[in-house]
């Protein structure tokens, strides 16, 4: 079932077609949905790291090889800049 407007209705957005298998499924989480710019995640994933060589640092940028060029930047950001994130 499928919420269209504060009511129920089966037919919305196709889901009769996707019980008989014709088409996909998609569930957006809109609560963490929306536009990042591309290095976001692995920035975020490094966002409480304290010290360059962290071992979490360097696993991160080996899963995000197209963002060490921004993971080094923010860290010089953060390490020379004396700023506190919290």
């Amino acid at each position: 079932m499928c919420s269209v407007m504060g009511t129920w209705n089966r037919r919305a957005y196709g889901l009769e077609k996707w019980r008989r298998g014709e088409t996909k499924l998609y569930i957006i989480d809109w609560e963490f949905a929306g536009w990042a710019p591309f290095p976001w995640d692995a920035l975020k994933a490094t966002w409480l790291c304290v010290e360059e060589d962290d071992e979490w640092q360097k696993l991160v940028k080996s899963i995000f090889p197209d963002s060490c060029e921004y993971l080094d930047a923010d860290w010089q950001w953060r390490s020379k800049g004396y700023v506190t994130l919290l």
